[in-house]
């Protein structure tokens, strides 16, 4: 900054070019990292807000689940055992045992599903939860249902928007999804007299292959 003398007075003239380019190159420095903190901190902020938001549902889900996996029934009883699965005519039991017709299978997904889309473990019983797409069967109470849960790898093509199916950069991407399995109480299918054998699984394994519920 120059400065003139006169007398006993001085008058301050201004700024110089190189000074004032030097200002400024500091002020835009001085922006440029208020603005990366700024960003850094939305940025984080985003995250942390999605992976609450994920770790809430997931926490919904799993609540879920162990609710109704506790109202799982068996409703046994004491039968007639015999030597072989399918006892021969007249044979003679050879004691008691207890049975259900109703079912809970546990297991690896791909040897009770029997496909590799279906990854990890799965679940599926008979609770009284009464969902039912009827209105007249609403109003009773303790309607069994048929449920279960399950990991399905698959895409979200589904989920693309039309408009937005033709453009070469949105593509299809794989994801893991738990995905529950509830037909409606006027669908229960356990108590047919082909699924009664005991680990039948045609009551709900071609459902959730063919997404039938």
């Amino acid at each position: 900054m120059k400065q003139k003398k006169r007398g006993f007075f001085r008058r301050i003239v201004g700024f110089t070019l190189l000074e004032l380019m030097v200002s400024m190159v500091v002020l835009a420095l001085l922006m440029l990292v208020v603005f990366n903190m700024l960003e850094t901190t939305t940025k984080a902020w985003s995250q942390s807000t999605e992976r609450v938001q994920t770790f809430k549902e997931a926490r919904v889900a799993f609540e879920g689940l162990t609710r109704r996996i506790g109202q799982a029934m068996l409703n046994t009883y004491f039968d007639y055992k015999y030597r072989a699965a399918v006892p021969r005519p007249n044979e003679r039991p050879t004691g008691y045992e207890r049975k259900s017709d109703l079912h809970f299978i546990s297991g690896r997904s791909q040897d009770i599903l029997e496909s590799e889309r279906f990854p990890t473990h799965c679940v599926f019983f008979q609770a009284p939860l009464s969902f039912s797409l009827d209105p007249k069967n609403q109003s009773f109470g303790s309607l069994l249902n048929s449920w279960g849960y399950y990991i399905e790898r698959n895409t979200d093509e589904d989920q693309i928007p039309e408009f937005l199916s033709g453009f070469e950069t949105i593509t299809a991407k794989e994801r893991y999804r738990l995905m529950e399995f509830r037909p409606p109480t006027e669908n229960f299918k356990v108590y047919s007299s082909d699924l009664k054998t005991r680990y039948n699984t045609e009551w709900f394994k071609n459902d959730v292959i063919q997404k039938a519920y």
